[in-house]
């Protein structure tokens, strides 16, 4: 007479149980952030390409550390950005901005001329341009 009583309750219990597991777990992995890496964004480049990339975001990196400490990354890049666009609003960068960057933080002699034409003829195409937005994404 006890069993039929406490059976449907444990089976009730159980399932009761294993329902709140289940969309506990499903709400854990919905908060779950998911963090973009920097280097699959280069997965789409070449070997130099790549290697040029990374080439420039270690003289930017370098920089930022040593001039721009106080300030965020994405404020740096941004700040960057708009110098190799031109300062008029332009959304494009050009190799010719992205030169004219090291020669203002005085890196010039440290990417040459080749892996600036290599990063933004693989960047932009044909348009030898590349928008501000991607740009600020490989960075």
């Amino acid at each position: 007479d006890i069993r039929r009583t406490i059976l449907p309750l444990f089976d009730i219990e159980t399932e009761r149980l294993a329902n709140m597991i289940s969309s506990s777990l499903r709400i854990a992995t919905l908060r779950v952030p998911i963090y973009r890496s920097t280097l699959n964004q280069s997965r789409y480049l070449s070997t130099q390409g790549a290697g040029a990339v990374e080439k420039l975001r270690s003289v930017l990196d370098e920089y930022r550390r040593a001039h721009y400490a106080q300030c965020l990354p994405s404020r740096f890049k941004k700040d960057i950005l708009k110098v190799a666009a031109g300062n008029t609003g332009n959304q494009l960068i050009a190799s010719e901005g992205l030169q004219r960057v090291l020669n203002n933080i005085g890196a010039s002699n440290r990417l040459s001329t080749q892996e600036l034409d290599t990063i933004i003829t693989e960047l932009g195409g044909i348009e030898k341009s590349v928008k501000v937005e991607k740009m600020m994404s490989v960075l």
